[in-house]
């Protein structure tokens, strides 16, 4: 751990910074910029580790190909998720990383009776393993940052297991078991809707 003491060079306020895991460190930082650096570490603290996770999964009854087929597919969002009206492209390719797409509709409810919008960016997606990674740039959920990973397992019998994990950052006046709880009951209902979209789709075909 840092030891601190305060100095002074020339006018200019510094902090003697000593590592008692490393002895032989011994360093002269200016305060403010010791103050930057302590202002990096909490902002990477609250976004890689202070993070809450969440989970949910279910049994869709049809082929592990035509489950990958419905959801890996931007265009096709409102026929599996009920809380989305519409999924529009906005940057890049479809199915590469850096693709960034729009998503609007009700699923998180607005004080002004307003539409949800999310602008997700894919961070990876892998046919062979039938997974793909979303990342949430921003939105008007404070929900920015969070991110979404799903990925199907074929569960034989001509069924599939679709796992679906999130971590969010920690936001401020929210329980995090609410929230964990609402995010794992939305993406639940969409894992429900799976099986009957596609019985839809093979219909109108």
């Amino acid at each position: 751990m840092p030891l601190y003491g305060g100095s002074s060079q020339e006018g200019l306020q510094v902090v003697d910074v000593r590592f008692d895991l490393f002895p032989a460190i011994d360093v002269l930082i200016p305060a403010f910029l010791l103050n930057v650096v302590i202002a990096c570490l909490v902002n990477f603290f609250e976004r890689h580790i202070c993070r809450w996770r969440g989970s949910v999964g279910g049994i869709v009854d049809a082929p592990i190909e035509r489950v990958w087929s419905m959801v890996s597919e931007a265009g096709r969002l409102p026929e599996w998720m009920p809380m989305v009206e519409t999924c529009t492209h906005l940057q890049g390719v479809e199915g590469v990383s850096g693709y960034v797409r729009l998503v609007s509709g009700f699923m998180f409810p607005q004080e002004d009776g307003d539409r949800s919008w999310i602008k997700e960016r894919l961070v990876s997606m892998d046919p062979l393993s039938f997974s793909f990674v979303y990342r949430m740039e921003a939105s008007n959920v404070g929900l920015d940052g969070s991110v979404n990973s799903l990925k199907l397992i074929d569960y034989g019998d001509g069924s599939t297991l679709v796992d679906w994990s999130f971590e969010i950052s920690p936001v401020e006046g929210v329980s995090e078991e609410g929230l964990i709880d609402y995010l794992g009951f939305l993406y639940k209902s969409c894992i429900k809707k799976i099986a009957s979209a596609i019985q839809v789709s093979s219909e109108n075909v």
